[in-house]
């Protein structure tokens, strides 16, 4: 182990792609004022007065929403009130303007894809085209002349939208592998600490409005530096990858199991109180004892548990779990230390604890 002292990593995916839907929201929005902006100058000096107007509104609707995008840490309702408002204006200036305003329809129906889910953004494309279809019947004679146009116009957009939706499509694909990527070790596919955190005080927050029960699991493989020098690192690697396999047979669906570095694990068990983590224990030191292999004969782990307190910090959490495991080395290793609350030796887990601050400074 590394000792009581982590740096926890700050990377968090989910964060950062959603600071990139912002950042692109927030490109979009301001290129479509500066589109806008000369249209409704030139309008104005035209003596289109009505469209002037119109123009000068929705470059201040799409500018608080920016601004709101930019401040709010829910940045869907922005999102989605862009969208409203451009697809209001289209509708609109198609109406007013024609063939002329319906050439706007197009780069709206790629923002839909780049903004939106693929699902989502196929249904407002065509509730878009719905409601021009609508318009067409009734402005047929001011915006298409002929049937041939209507049909042209339609399979135009459906083309931007086709591209668009696999566009997304790929984009997303690909945004899903590098997450995974970014979030399991490489070795043994397990969550690495990067997804740890997030991961934690998300079961925290549930705790702290819903009092949900959570507990963490820390797992550290016995004598594992002994395994490396005398059978080579590939017969190491071999046992923790086996090791988590083992580990995730026994966990629910919504467990989480992350490697917290070297030979030590973490296991998140939402939805746990104290007496389902010793279950939990139980059934992995059982799995691990009968079926946890090298080159030189079985291997055995420790185990310190905690049940979360509401209040508890992600570090104070993690702390009382790494003590635990300490103590459970300090027991004589193959052995689990868990919360008070949920011990079956009470008096052997006193002693262990006991010599536990000894042992993190001479043992690993």
């Amino acid at each position: 182990m590394n000792g009581r002292n982590r740096e926890h990593s700050n990377t968090d995916v989910t964060t950062l792609h959603d600071r990139c839907e912002r950042l692109v929201v927030i490109t979009m929005g301001c290129v479509a004022i500066l589109v806008i902006a000369p249209f409704a100058v030139f309008r104005f000096e035209s003596g289109n007065y009505q469209m002037a107007i119109l123009d000068a509104l929705l470059i201040f609707a799409i500018g608080i929403t920016i601004a709101h995008n930019r401040s709010a840490s829910n940045k869907r309702f922005s999102n989605l009130a862009l969208l409203i408002i451009l697809s209001l204006a289209a509708i609109v200036v198609s109406m007013k303007l024609g063939i002329v305003g319906l050439m706007w329809t197009y780069p709206l129906i790629i923002l839909y894809f780049f903004i939106l889910s693929i699902r989502m953004a196929t249904f407002a494309s065509l509730m878009l085209l719905g409601i021009l279809i609508a318009v067409f019947y009734h402005q047929q004679n001011t915006i298409f002349d002929t049937l041939a146009e209507r049909l042209s116009y339609l399979a135009s957009c459906f083309m931007a939208a086709s591209q668009a939706a696999i566009f997304s499509s790929v984009t997303h694909g690909r945004r899903r592998v590098l997450e995974y990527g970014a979030t399991r070790d490489a070795l043994t596919v397990a969550l690495n600490r990067g997804a740890m955190g997030p991961e934690l005080e998300r079961a925290i927050a549930a705790c702290d409005r819903h009092n949900e029960a959570s507990c963490l699991l820390a797992l550290d493989l016995d004598h594992f530096k002994q395994v490396n020098d005398t059978h080579g690192h590939g017969a190491g690697d071999q046992v923790l990858i086996d090791f988590v396999s083992l580990v995730k047979r026994g966990l629910r669906r919504e467990d989480q199991l992350f490697r917290h570095g070297g030979e030590e694990f973490l296991v998140l068990l939402r939805n746990t109180d104290a007496a389902g983590m010793r279950h939990v224990e139980a059934l992995l030191h059982q799995r691990i004892r009968s079926s946890l292999r090298c080159p030189g004969g079985p291997v055995t782990t420790s185990m310190g548990g905690a049940q979360l307190r509401r209040g508890e910090r992600a570090d104070q959490w993690l702390r009382r779990a790494d003590e635990h495991l300490y103590a459970a080395k300090a027991a004589g290793r193959d052995t689990s230390v868990l919360d008070q609350s949920c011990q079956r030796n009470s008096a052997t887990a006193s002693v262990a604890m006991g010599k536990a601050d000894s042992l993190a400074h001479t043992s690993a």
